[in-house]
């Protein structure tokens, strides 16, 4: 889905900040290594704040005098989604043995939803990705299952979100190479389940 500028320009934040992850770099070194994990987050998704803040700070004084461009507005849209995308996807795996086990109810969604087996419809689904994007497993109201979908860029799903893996080059690259595949599947063993369990639960009670 493409993120429209209206949509969220009354919700966005003033001003954002770096969260703190719940793990430490070597932690979580067999999924990441150092390396990448300290540029991914304190370089990158710091990247995206900083320019966010600045985007705000300026479109909030502009906007007294004119109405925000396309092009501004796009910006500001895709700092945001830098923002977002990153904060979830640190909470979106763990090296916590205890959180990776799902809930019976995320369970039984997850086994009813994906006949083929999750992490197997994840690596099917990784060709849509053309380019930079995200892979989200996320909630369907309608079906009353879990899907599956992808975003390109910094954009976001508008259905009710569990977890993301982050499909640009930079969370793979240096790791990886070019096998998406292996870390996708690196990425699963080390999903967040117990996050993802609470967040369907603050879904399903809405």
């Amino acid at each position: 889905m493409h993120i429209e500028f209206t949509q969220y320009r009354e919700a966005m934040p003033s001003m954002v900040q770096l969260p703190r992850l719940n793990y430490t770099y070597e932690e979580v070194s067999h999924i990441m290594i150092p390396e990448m994990l300290d540029m991914h987050y304190t370089k990158l998704h710091q990247g995206y704040i900083d320019r966010y803040n600045k985007a705000q700070s300026v479109m909030q004084m502009t906007q007294l005098i004119y109405t925000p461009e396309k092009e501004e507005e796009k910006a500001l849209l895709f700092n945001l989604g830098g923002y977002l995308n990153h904060a979830l996807f640190w909470k979106s795996f763990s090296p916590a043995e205890e959180a990776h086990v799902p809930s019976d109810r995320l369970s039984t969604l997850i086994g009813n939803s994906f006949p083929k087996g999750l992490c197997q419809e994840m690596v099917e689904i990784l060709p849509k990705i053309r380019g930079s994007g995200w892979i989200w497993l996320t909630y369907c109201r309608t079906t009353e299952l879990l899907q599956l979908e992808t975003t390109m860029n910094q954009d976001f799903p508008s259905t009710p979100i569990l977890l993301n893996i982050d499909l640009w080059e930079h969370s793979y690259m240096m790791q990886y190479k070019i096998d998406k595949v292996e870390y996708i599947r690196a990425m699963y063993s080390a999903l967040n389940w117990k996050y993802a369990s609470e967040r369907l639960e603050r879904i399903l009670n809405e």
